[in-house]
């Protein structure tokens, strides 16, 4: 009609609610709250603002309608760079398409009540619904390929994985050495994860105590984790508690325990490593400015320390078995030779006490004649059974011979040696009252005094012995 001012365009009717596009967002993260629940929670998981999210979306649609235009390369690139990143964040699929289709309907529903209000040409209307539909068409596939580009990585990424694990295995496998085994396992962790430090622990029962014993760090990082942790406490420190407890526990930045977080440290994760069901030992890695692990870099710890697990028992128990003597369990000379080696050089240093006492089966070569190797072989199992029940945990019973065996007694002086003897006897004892074969020992105890050399200690032991030995044949032949 003459006079009247021409109808609003849809531009016009867009450009107009504008100022209202925070009071949009609010209500696009209402129904994102409704309908899609798990696409706000895991936003927020990873620390995004969901307001800014769906702000975004909004204010697009609204630039597209306002400026009359398509989208433009960047605009469908950063879409699909967002789809990519949503998918990492473990974000569905169907959710992130969702999700833009909830903007575009609250976006389209105010601009299609105002259209109406302002008697907006319904042609216009028509043309703009048919562009922001072919823009919703290019959304799709732009989120699609994001997601299918995080696809083909995570695909790629764990073909890489599988293939260190593969080389982890194949490394470990080359050697026995302890520390060689541990220190592949360690670097692989580093490179694979990108973390500034990976470090093992195991534990000491004994002491009730969990000890470092091997890391790799940046050059710029070597004081860092391991300075913190030498040794803890299994009962009462976090990782030590995490080792108790047999299950992987991941330490974020705000959750880090206080030594973690005093060295440098943003995040850390640690894996106990088991045998035969319990722990032995704990692998970690740590970053000094991640603040977190992401999810598969965790599984991937956890598969790569269940591997160093299985190897570091593997050598341990070859270790264990260099060491041992096959038919009694106890060390073997080798072992025993070295491990006095040792506590005489230590008594040396700080004028500790050590005592040694050289045992003898007797009368084995006669158990043998008369009821066969069998009833021999029994016969030292008890011994070794018996010394084992009887000698502490710094003490050292070995099979040095046929028939000849040795303890070792750090810090022990003669008076305490001799209490050490008498109850292995008195086991002896209380097993042939039991029914068990009748065994009967000769024993030899020396003490070693300040210049004393080890085979003048092993002397003066194994002549104690022949004088208990030639005590023993007297007193029978008196019977």
């Amino acid at each position: 009609m003459p006079g009247m001012p021409p109808a609003p365009s849809i531009r016009d009717v867009a450009r107009a609610l504008l100022p209202r596009v925070d009071e949009m967002t609010e209500a696009v993260v209402e129904e994102y709250r409704r309908r899609i629940p798990e696409y706000p929670r895991l936003l927020q998981k990873h620390h995004e603002d969901v307001l800014a999210v769906a702000r975004m979306a909004i204010q697009l649609f609204y630039d597209l309608v306002v400026e009359k235009r398509e989208a433009t390369g960047k605009e469908l690139s950063w879409i699909r760079q967002a789809g990519r990143a949503r998918a990492a964040q473990g974000i569905a699929l169907e959710s992130m398409l969702q999700a833009y289709s909830i903007a575009r309907e609250v976006a389209w529903e105010q601009i299609a009540e105002a259209a109406e209000r302002g008697m907006v040409d319904e042609e216009e209307v028509s043309g703009a619904t048919l562009e922001m539909s072919l823009f919703m068409e290019k959304v799709a596939l732009s989120v699609t390929q994001g997601f299918l580009d995080h696809m083909k990585h995570a695909y790629e990424e764990e073909q890489q994985r599988m293939t260190v694990l593969v080389e982890i295995a194949k490394a470990m496998s080359r050697s026995l050495d302890l520390d060689e085994v541990v220190n592949v396992g360690l670097e692989r962790i580093r490179g694979a994860l990108g973390v500034e430090w990976a470090g093992l622990w195991l534990v000491d029962i004994e002491k009730g105590t969990l000890r470092l014993f091997a890391q790799q760090a940046d050059p710029g990082w070597t004081d860092g984790i391991g300075s913190a942790f030498i040794e803890m406490a299994l009962a009462s420190s976090d990782l030590g508690r995490a080792t108790v407890g047999q299950k992987p526990i991941a330490f974020d930045t705000d959750e880090l325990p206080p030594e973690a977080a005093a060295a440098g440290a943003t995040s850390l994760m640690v894996v106990p490593l088991l045998a035969r069901g319990r722990p032995f030992g704990l692998i970690g890695a740590a970053s000094n400015h991640q603040s977190e692990l992401p999810g598969r870099d965790r599984e991937f710890l956890v598969a790569i320390a269940e591997q160093t697990a299985v190897a570091v028992n593997q050598v341990r128990e070859h270790m264990r078995e260099a060491r041992t003597d096959f038919l009694t369990g106890l060390a073997n000379r080798h072992e025993f030779d070295s491990f006095l080696r040792r506590e005489l050089a230590r008594a040396e240093r700080f004028g500790d006490a050590l005592s040694l006492a050289m045992i003898d089966l007797d009368d084995l070569k006669a158990l043998n004649d008369e009821h066969g190797h069998q009833a021999g072989d029994e016969a030292l199992r008890i011994v070794g059974s018996t010394l084992k029940a009887t000698v502490r945990s710094l003490d050292l019973a070995a099979r040095i011979g046929g028939d000849e065996f040795a303890l070792v007694m750090p810090q022990t002086d003669p008076d305490g040696a001799a209490d050490v003897l008498a109850r292995f006897q008195h086991h002896l004892a209380e097993l042939r009252s039991k029914g068990h074969p009748e065994v009967a020992v000769s024993i030899g105890l020396a003490s070693w005094q300040e210049g004393m050399s080890i085979d003048a200690l092993v002397s003066a032991a194994d002549g104690e012995l022949y004088e208990a030995k030639r005590g023993r044949a007297s007193a029978t032949q008196n019977l």
